[in-house]
């Protein structure tokens, strides 16, 4: 037997092998498949994505157990994990529902507003892809239509809370001025008003200087009065001593004039009596003089 016959019974049987082969691992697969769809039926997600894993440790490829992995994780709520599986999946409309769906339920758990914005704009894109391809497919369009209203409604509250935002944080900023200017008039209306003070306390001052000084030369006044009284009484004091005193002198000069008469009438007596008696001492004695 020639080595050209060997060659050709070892591919033959090596064919028959893995025909037999791939036959029974597809039939395995199979049962595989049912088993874990009829407990994903059941509610039992757990246990079918188990079976759903042993099938891909034999066969990571096989679109529908990778299908199949991606619908249970998205019950279970695992959404990154079941994109990563239904992007392996078999091309079909419910492939980018599933996608779309995914990404969407990931932006509603999101916290962080810009990356929710991303996972909402993948789960268009997810959309988008399969209306291109299944055009009649009314559920595609329909999620697409929702998500982009939604995605639009939610821009509009941001740029309407950001405009509140500046227009808060402008009212604040004018509040500010107010209150500085405020505040500022209020400090020039204490200092004007301290001022005002100042000058009504100097007014008040010299008012009453003015008034001391008004009571003192009033009390002055009242002493020149008094003095000037008390001159004139003093004067008049005076002028009556005056006016006595010449009457005195007057009264003086009367009595003065008074005893000159009657000496010159006691001489002019002595004189006659001495002619009366002259006769007696004549050319006896010399005649005495008598100085009056």
């Amino acid at each position: 037997m020639s080595n050209k016959y060997i060659i050709y019974i070892i591919i033959i049987l090596l064919i028959v092998i893995f025909f037999t082969g791939f036959m029974t691992f597809t039939g395995h697969t199979e049962q595989l498949i049912k088993e874990a769809n009829s407990l994903y039926k059941q509610g039992e997600y757990q246990k079918a994505g188990e079976i759903y894993e042993t099938g891909l440790a034999q066969d990571y490829q096989a679109p529908k157990l990778n299908y199949n992995l991606g619908n249970v994780h998205f019950q279970l709520k695992k959404y990154q994990d079941a994109i990563e599986y239904h992007r392996k999946g078999p091309d079909s409309p419910n492939k980018y529902i599933l996608l779309g769906n995914a990404s969407y339920q990931l932006a509603e758990n999101e916290q962080n507003p810009e990356q929710k914005v991303k996972l909402y704009q993948q789960a268009l894109e997810f959309y988008k892809t399969g209306i291109i391809k299944y055009p009649p497919e009314l559920n595609l369009k329909y999620n697409y239509e929702f998500l982009k209203k939604k995605l639009e409604d939610m821009q509009k509250q941001q740029q309407n809370k950001e405009q509140q935002s500046k227009d808060q944080h402008n009212k604040d900023e004018q509040e500010e001025q107010q209150d500085e200017n405020q505040n500022k008039n209020q400090t020039n209306e204490n200092e004007d008003s301290d001022q005002n003070q100042e000058n009504k306390n100097d007014q008040q001052n010299m008012e009453n200087q003015n008034n001391q000084n008004k009571e003192q030369e009033a009390n002055l006044q009242d002493k020149q009065g008094q003095e000037n009284q008390q001159n004139n009484q003093q004067n008049q004091e005076d002028n009556s001593q005056s006016e006595a005193q010449p009457s005195k002198v007057q009264e003086g000069e009367q009595n003065q004039q008074q005893i000159m008469q009657i000496l010159k009438m006691l001489e002019k007596q002595e004189k006659e009596s001495l002619k009366n008696n002259q006769a007696l001492r004549l050319g006896t004695e010399k005649e005495e003089e008598y100085d009056w």
